[in-house]
């Protein structure tokens, strides 16, 4: 099977692109298929020997173009999605997002997400009448990060003894946002930034994810909704916040007269598995409107399987977690990870089965084989 897989920018910061593109096409390649993962439109010799195609969560009338001339040509095109663009408040709120979606999809043989809210809420929105399939995302482990990442490196997209080809739009060229900032840029930050420094003397609360925006509840917006739970543990046992994201300015903006010590460091791929480290436990507040309600559990799970226990709440995403992770009630989940040392270790020993068992790269690779199969590969 040759897959030519299509994404609007070949990153390994973007987790749209780690999980539903780079990791299970690594997966797929060492399974024995045949894929190419170009950023942007492919050339017409590369569509050419392609068996199918899959579009990640790209947007826009080139897009659009590209699936109408695969579907031409004979070519089943699946497209994958995994945020709700319909959503009153997405991007900038234009809707184009939305409607460059319907538009492309019109020419998709079949529609890959996260779950079924989210598959529903795109087929709702659409009219979509094509094969839908529910894939989730996957674990991150570091071995298969640090053989993507080679790629990188090396400035060769040849992976997968030579089954797996990533062809960027311009020469590879590592990301800064990849690697662990130096100790001393740490350093200088903490004092001269102001970011902190987490003290040995307090249990660390661990948040992480994109900023979101100034004007929206997404992102960062969910250090507010922590906020009282923290100041109630607070009193009991010392806490501290450690937020690991990508603006300061949003940080600083929801981190006012905040009832705990607030410790930033600037995201970075490889930095997140040392955070894991360093936290006692993982908050994941879910605001739960349109948008967030029908996110997948990859933050979850990342936690999970570096051995942090996590506070979240119910959304049907973690609906496989519920055994493994504390959902609800925020403050009580604190005390009890945090109180308990034996009820954490517990928990992640049930959350690696449940992840080795539905979001191993074995079990995701499979998912996506069938799928592909299933489409008339």
């Amino acid at each position: 099977m040759r897959v030519l897989w299509i994404v609007s920018s070949l990153s390994m910061k973007v987790a749209s692109v780690r999980l539903r593109t780079l990791l299970p096409a690594l997966s797929l390649a060492k399974a024995g298929h045949e894929l190419l993962v170009c950023e942007g439109l492919p050339q017409d010799d590369q569509i050419a020997r392609a068996d199918i195609v899959v579009i990640n969560k790209c947007f826009g009338d080139a897009y659009a173009t590209f699936a109408r001339t695969c579907a031409g040509r004979g070519i089943p095109v699946l497209y994958d999605l995994c945020d709700n663009v319909f959503a009153p408040d997405y991007g900038d709120g234009s809707g184009k997002a939305a409607q460059s979606v319907r538009e492309i999809l019109v020419h998709c043989t079949a529609l890959i997400t996260t779950g079924p809210l989210l598959a529903d809420a795109i087929v709702r929105h659409t009219g979509f009448d094509g094969s839908v399939h529910c894939i989730p995302d996957s674990e991150e482990p570091r071995f298969a990060i640090d053989e993507l990442l080679r790629a990188w490196e090396q400035g060769q997209g040849v992976l997968a003894e030579g089954r797996l080809t990533l062809r960027p739009a311009q020469p590879f060229e590592m990301e800064r946002q990849i690697f662990p900032e130096h100790r001393a840029r740490t350093l200088f930050n903490a004092v001269f930034r102001k970011d902190g420094w987490l003290r040995r003397d307090r249990r660390t609360v661990l948040w992480f994810g994109t900023p979101g925006r100034m004007d929206s509840k997404t992102g960062l917006y969910a250090l507010r909704l922590m906020k009282d739970a923290l100041a109630a543990v607070n009193a009991e046992i010392p806490l501290q916040l450690l937020v690991v994201s990508s603006s300061r300015k949003l940080f600083r903006h929801h981190t006012q007269d905040y009832p705990v010590p607030c410790v930033f460091r600037p995201w970075s791929l490889l930095s997140m598995y040392g955070h894991f480290q360093s936290a006692d436990v993982t908050m994941i507040p879910n605001p739960q409107d349109a948008f967030s309600i029908v996110k997948s559990a990859n933050r979850t799970i990342f936690s999970l399987s570096e051995g942090t226990p996590v506070i979240a709440d119910p959304v049907p995403a973690l609906s496989d977690f519920e055994d493994c992770t504390h959902q609800g009630d925020w403050a009580e989940g604190l005390r009890a990870y945090l109180g308990q040392p034996g009820l954490a270790k517990q928990h992640i020993e049930r959350a690696r089965k449940v992840i080795a068992n539905r979001y191993s790269l074995a079990s995701i690779c499979e998912d996506w084989r069938r799928a592909l199969e299933g489409e008339g590969c």
